[in-house]
């Protein structure tokens, strides 16, 4: 099942794209719950939203914000706070306790 009309991306309003997103995620839809195919429930928002972010890809998206925001001429300490700040927030939108180092 692929969507016909949207061949480059997903798009959200579109029944087939989400329909396809959840095949490709391994995912089975009943009734109003969505369901992993080894048959654990999953909230719809936090599948079709949000992508998984693992402690190590949040190392990697701290180093590159870091070198992001330095190159921006802030301080080291300005752009480590702003960094370790959008990373705190991916994790309250996923439902993820903050790690250690993001104190």
């Amino acid at each position: 099942m692929t969507c016909t009309l949207h061949n480059d991306h997903f798009d959200d309003s579109c029944e087939e794209c989400k329909n396809e997103y959840m095949l490709l995620k391994g995912l089975v839809k009943s009734d109003n719950s969505v369901f992993l195919i080894d048959g654990n429930p999953q909230t719809q928002t936090n599948v079709i939203k949000y992508k998984e972010f693992s402690e190590e890809k949040a190392k990697i998206l701290y180093q590159k914000l870091f070198l992001y925001y330095v190159t921006r001429t802030e301080t080291e300490s300005d752009a480590s706070k702003r960094a370790k700040k959008i990373i705190k927030i991916q994790c309250l939108k996923r439902g993820i306790s903050p790690w250690d180092w993001l104190a």
